[in-house]
């Protein structure tokens, strides 16, 4: 990129326009990559029988109603990778993007504990 200074309007809007491109497609491979974090670590990896246990892995539906389980501790390794905060709610998976982003449906990641 040149200096913004020797741009004019024109190449600033340009310039604008590229890193909002850039910016959108970014986005759409993370969200590729959260859903599949999640989609890696769904229900079916926490053990039902250590889940009952005090402290110990659990599934959770962290988006709405039809958002897929996932396993509890992921989503504090996969916040800390992003820069949140363990507590911070990350998607559980594409199916919470759905309502926002409507290509997005097509991204299912299947269903939790007990066909949820």
């Amino acid at each position: 990129m040149a200096d913004t200074a020797d741009l004019s309007e024109r190449g600033l809007l340009d310039e604008v326009d590229a890193l909002r491109r850039h910016q959108l497609e970014t986005g759409v491979q993370l969200l590729r990559l959260v859903s599949e974090f999640a989609r890696q670590h769904g229900a079916g990896r926490v053990d039902p029988v250590n889940a009952r246990l005090p402290g110990r892995e659990r599934a959770v539906q962290l988006g709405g109603e039809g958002t897929p389980w996932v396993a509890e501790f992921a989503c504090s390794v996969l916040a800390a990778r992003l820069g949140l905060s363990a507590y911070a709610r990350v998607p559980a998976g594409r199916r919470s993007a759905r309502p926002r982003i409507p290509a997005a449906g097509a991204l299912d990641t299947g269903p939790g504990p007990g066909g949820q």
